[in-house]
């Protein structure tokens, strides 16, 4: 440990390496103590306490929280004020030294020199996070072999790249309601087709506003109610509305997924795609098919988190408009919490909501039901579902926009009930849709037609 509290063993970097470093955290902090206006400009670009030494991230964090919270500029007297607050006694003296040295800062700094130190300072933070990775890569290597540390690398630099990653305009996230009346008016007057509908009248009044980026829709069901299913039929509805899709099949071959499809498409039975037992003028169906397929299907081999869905978003020029993962809880986790899936999941939304937001889709996923929940379910055909049933449902129910639960009707194999769990805008009774299960179609009580009999197929959601 240095001078300054940096290791350089577990950083990799050289005296002079380190040394810069410093040099650049010390550099914009005494800017900081010094001048509103250097605070204004770094909050202005993005600023995040993150991309600081350890070491100094306290200091950075009260400067802030004073501005934010008086409009002044923070005093050594009310640093130490909020150390002792913060229960930090022990700690006062050490965290003022550090203080003392930002202060009196060795040179001249100027405020010109302001967007240096920021592009500085976030390219430390990279290097700082990198070389901690390459560390870490060799280790895991010993115990995991190269594929798994390999892809452990990537979601890692690829999180710490997306810390660094503030676009242009950021300042438009804050907004002074009185001077939005133009873009609010715009918006307002925007017409209702260029929203994304599910083609759902039922649906689409549960979610009176569409699905705007950031939304996110949530579909829970016993195996084999057609969560899959539901999630096809959206995809292909919004598709033809003329909306990019993209379908994150995390569970089941290309293949399967892609014969749903072309069964909905051409009403072919899927049990007779999946056996290839298609005539000549079927295979000609089947083929005509995919030309009006204008969907993006990705089945990854390994096990991936939001983190890959966010590469891809990085490298596409036709950003998505709908991204459809099936199903959540097949992605795995950006933090392992032993015994604790339900901040894993919590985790996973909230990421999925925020890159909604940044890149514009509407997230919809499927989740997983309790055991307690089925076996209630399948011991009284009227229990009615919430939150609770779901797993990890603290987070689902905090995260998601609306959810819905399916359930086929026993009496009738064309029924499939839907309750609507919760609907942050819309109303929250529960409807009825209508599904054939040999073509994988789900049509609305007010346009079902061409009903034929149950599925031959036995898998989850057939």
């Amino acid at each position: 440990m240095n001078g300054n509290g940096t290791s350089q063993a577990k950083t990799g970097f050289k005296k002079d390496q380190v040394q810069r470093h410093i040099e650049v955290d010390k550099s914009l902090i005494n800017l900081m103590l010094n001048s509103r206006a250097a605070i204004e400009k770094l909050l202005e670009l993005g600023l995040a306490v993150e991309w600081f030494d350890p070491v100094h991230k306290n200091i950075v964090d009260a400067i802030l929280m004073e501005y934010e919270s008086t409009g002044c500029l923070i005093s050594r007297d009310n640093y130490r004020r909020m150390l002792l607050d913060a229960g930090l006694k022990g700690d006062v003296m050490l965290r003022l030294s550090v203080w003392d040295k930002c202060s009196f800062v060795l040179g001249l700094v100027c405020i010109e020199d302001l967007g240096m130190y920021y592009r500085e300072l976030k390219n430390n933070f990279l290097a700082r996070k990198m070389h901690s990775y390459l560390y870490e890569f060799g280790e895991e290597v010993k115990k995991s072999g190269y594929l798994q540390a390999t892809t452990s690398l990537i979601e890692k630099a690829d999180s710490a790249v997306g810390l660094t990653d503030i676009r242009p305009g950021i300042e438009r996230e804050r907004i002074s309601v009185s001077q939005y009346k133009d873009e609010y008016l715009a918006w307002l007057t925007t017409p209702r087709k260029e929203s994304v509908l599910s083609g759902y009248p039922e649906i689409d009044e549960r979610i009176p506003g569409g699905f705007t980026p950031g939304h996110m829709t949530i579909f829970c069901a016993p195996p084999g109610h057609h969560k899959t299913n539901m999630m096809i039929n959206l995809a292909l509805r919004m598709m033809k509305q003329g909306h990019a899709v993209w379908y994150f099949n995390l569970e089941d071959s290309s293949n399967h997924i892609i014969s749903r499809m072309i069964a909905h498409e051409t009403k072919l039975p899927l049990s007779k795609i999946l056996k290839k037992e298609l005539a000549p003028d079927e295979l000609e169906q089947v083929a005509d098919c995919f030309g009006k397929l204008a969907i993006e299907v990705f089945s990854p081999t390994a096990s991936v988190s939001v983190r890959y869905i966010e590469r891809l978003l990085r490298v596409s020029r036709q950003k998505p408009r709908v991204i459809i993962v099936d199903y959540q809880n097949c992605l795995a986790p950006l933090t392992q919490r032993v015994q604790r899936n339900d901040l894993e999941i919590g985790e996973t939304l909230k990421e999925l909501r925020r890159m909604g937001k940044r890149y514009g889709f509407a997230a919809i996923t499927a989740a997983q039901l309790g055991r307690d929940a089925i076996r209630r379910w399948r011991k009284e055909s009227s229990a009615t579902p919430d939150t609770a049933d779901l797993l990890g449902s603290q987070q689902y129910g905090a995260d998601a926009d609306c959810i819905f639960a399916l359930r086929q009707d026993e009496a009738d194999a064309h029924a499939l009930k839907v309750w609507t769990i919760k609907a942050r805008y819309g109303i929250r009774t529960p409807f009825d849709l209508h599904v054939d299960a040999t073509t994988c179609r789900i049509t609305s009580g007010q346009d079902a037609s061409g009903i034929t009999g149950a599925c031959d197929v036995e898998a989850e959601g057939w």
